[in-house]
């Protein structure tokens, strides 16, 4: 591995893995704040503002948001198709009540009543905030533009000069709530935070060091930060929890401290 200057971390399966799961987090955040009405050159720059290599909503359009959508609709699929056995259960009296799902923090607010819009799934996703889902339904199905690969998705693509955001994004800045700019970054810079917190929490991760050198190397978190739990502990584990919690009342649970988290908030010592 070092030989062709790669640097090897230890990685449990599991969903997503850690780099894919925790990347995912930054993506996702970037079109639930789109869809809480936040203009996107504000979110894409929020982004290179804290150092990330490229914004939230250039990156889905080179991964194709055709991609993001399939992957949604296929984890709606299995969330209904498991709410379906579970109540097929309870009829037949096996229930056995209901099984707290270890990503159920990723819900979000539904902030689809602002936009007159409420899709119809009945199940809602675990990983994706329900402002991003309306993003992402809306981008794929109602504007159909699917990414870079399928003529444009958030950005234009002329044949000769530099991309620019596509003009209509402007639809979702209708009757959104003013968001300060601190907390754009922050959500951005948290959100994978935490996610790698419950990585660590559920064994995915054996070390901090893993999660460090993954997050830096493996998608591009902020190096001032010197990785994804080094930030935590840079903030101060206490601090760190204290802020995230004002952010999950803020703007959803997928931000509430993870139990790992708030053990080390307790006794205010480092991750």
């Amino acid at each position: 591995m070092l030989q062709i200057g790669k640097t090897p971390i230890v990685v449990n399966d599991a969903r997503g893995f850690y780099t894919s799961r925790v990347f995912g987090t930054f993506v996702n955040e970037g079109m639930a704040l789109l869809g809480e009405g936040v203009p996107a050159a504000v979110v894409e720059n929020a982004g290179w503002q804290i150092g990330m290599p490229v914004g939230p909503l250039a990156v889905l359009d080179e991964v194709s948001l055709k991609l993001a959508d399939d992957v949604l609709h296929q984890e709606l699929a299995d969330l209904e198709r498991e709410r379906q056995e579970h109540e097929h259960a309870h009829e037949h009296g096996q229930g056995h009540g209901h099984e707290h799902h270890p990503h159920e923090h990723a819900c979000g607010h539904d902030h689809g009543h602002e936009h007159g819009h409420r899709h119809a799934h009945k199940v809602k996703s675990r990983r994706v905030p329900e402002s991003a889902v309306y993003v992402l339904e809306k981008m794929a199905h109602g504007f159909k533009r699917m990414g870079r690969a399928h003529g444009g998705g958030f950005y234009d693509y002329p044949e000769h000069g530099e991309k620019t955001l596509w003009p209509g994004l402007k639809v979702f800045e209708r009757g959104g709530r003013s968001i300060p700019f601190e907390d754009i970054k922050e959500r951005m810079l948290y959100v994978q935070a935490i996610e790698t917190i419950r990585c660590l929490q559920e064994g995915v991760l054996e070390s901090t060091r893993d999660a460090n050198i993954g997050s830096i190397f493996g998608w591009g978190f902020p190096a001032w930060t010197g990785g994804t739990i080094q930030f935590v502990n840079h903030v101060g584990a206490r601090a760190f929890a204290a802020r995230a919690q004002e952010l999950a009342q803020r703007y959803g649970e997928r931000f509430a401290p993870p139990e790992l988290l708030s053990k080390h908030a307790g006794q205010d010592t480092p991750l």
